[in-house]
């Protein structure tokens, strides 16, 4: 068989140029830890590759919606916590009304306590993040929770208040994921806080304390409905206070869940990704070693007499 001048150039040539292309990816393993792998190398690999890392990062971004709403939790809590002492120092004013020793002077001095008291858990009731959203409003955080509207005209025939406290958000608590197959939120807002109508029999209350031509049957009555609203509104905010507390838990329990499943996934991409560095130290050297006897193999046949002969 004749073998042509060229075609022993391009055989020699073709093999010396993919032993070359092999070292550099081995060299490139070697510096940077990771297997050159694309779709076009390893296609099931290249797969399995990507979809661990999207798993890796949406597991990520479920881990930054747990600590937003552990963010939202904390500041409500701070908010609860501030209700319940308000309601404690109410409570005690309800008492004081039962005196029956107090003169219009007095009930007057409670009524302005109680309407301090009044303003403060309505602000507190109107708390809002750090971003400016209202945190007890659910999806219409944009919206204060708690107005008060002035009932006009005012018929106490018909109306029960004349001035009505109403919640203003959303019958929705705002929801986010938090995990693949879970959505959270606060689980209570300002409606759900307080029983119906606590704020505005305050109000209601206040009013006849600080109005002198009060009867003592007006007076009787109106602490007589302020106290059945306000044990009722314990019972709700305590209720709310719970709430927090289980889903605070249940995050907690996720973030556990979520690490765990992070290191499985962070294992799979190194499973794939990350190279053996003893067996590509070895590769390297046996290529290295083939392209060497190549070139020396290519030299001594270029320089043999005969090949000037081969046609």
């Amino acid at each position: 068989m004749r073998i042509s001048t060229n075609t022993i150039y391009q055989l020699s040539t073709s093999q010396m140029t993919a032993l070359q292309e092999k070292i550099s990816q081995t060299s490139q393993q070697a510096s940077t830890g990771k297997k050159v792998m694309t779709p076009q190398d390893d296609p099931v690999g290249s797969a399995k590759l990507l979809e661990a890392k999207q798993a890796i990062s949406i597991n990520d971004q479920y881990a930054v919606n747990r600590n937003a709403l552990k963010y939202t939790i904390g500041i409500a809590n701070v908010a609860l916590n501030g209700i319940q002492d308000v309601m404690q120092s109410m409570n005690e004013q309800i008492v004081n009304l039962g005196n029956g020793s107090l003169n219009s002077s007095n009930r007057q001095s409670i009524a302005l306590t109680l309407q301090s008291q009044l303003d403060h858990l309505v602000s507190l009731s109107n708390t809002k993040d750090a971003a400016g959203h209202y945190i007890f409003s659910g999806y219409k955080s944009d919206t204060a929770s708690i107005a008060m509207d002035i009932v006009s005209p005012f018929d106490p025939e018909i109306d029960d208040y004349q001035y009505k406290y109403d919640y203003s958000g959303d019958s929705n608590n705002a929801v986010i994921q938090v995990d693949s197959s879970t959505q959270l939120g606060l689980g209570v807002n300002a409606g759900s806080i307080f029983s119906t109508d606590f704020l505005s029999q305050i109000k209601a209350s206040i009013d006849v304390l600080s109005d002198a031509s009060s009867t003592d049957d007006d007076i009787t009555e109106s602490i007589a409905d302020l106290s059945t609203k306000f044990n009722a509104s314990q019972i709700t905010v305590s209720a709310a206070q719970i709430t927090l507390g289980t889903t605070e838990n249940r995050l907690t329990s996720m973030d556990s869940i979520g690490s765990e499943r992070n290191l499985t996934y962070k294992d799979t991409v190194s499973s794939l990704e990350d190279v053996d560095y003893n067996k590509v130290l070895s590769d390297l050297a046996r290529q290295q070693l083939q392209l060497q006897v190549a070139q020396k193999t290519f030299t001594q046949i270029s320089n043999l007499s005969i090949f000037n002969y081969i046609k």
